[in-house]
């Protein structure tokens, strides 16, 4: 959530303290959780490319799951 665009310019209270939770509980600077979030977005997004390229994705019902296993993220600092 915390690297979603323009979560900072537009929302900056909510980023603020979404920030605060997770550098205090991580012990992370802003720069290791805005790399390791944007990371985490990559992966999704290319998971959301293969299942759309498979037909899978785009056959569902729209509040239907789809199991799918996503390979591990490591941290990106």
């Amino acid at each position: 959530m915390i690297s979603s665009p323009e979560l900072a310019t537009k929302n900056s209270r909510r980023y603020a303290t979404l920030l605060e939770e997770l550098t205090t509980g991580s012990g992370c600077t802003e720069e290791e959780v805005l790399a390791h979030g944007n990371k985490v977005r990559a992966v999704l997004f290319f998971a959301h490319e293969r299942l759309r390229k498979d037909g899978s994705f785009g056959s569902l019902a729209a509040k239907e799951k789809y199991l799918y296993q996503l390979p591990l993220v490591s941290p990106a600092f």
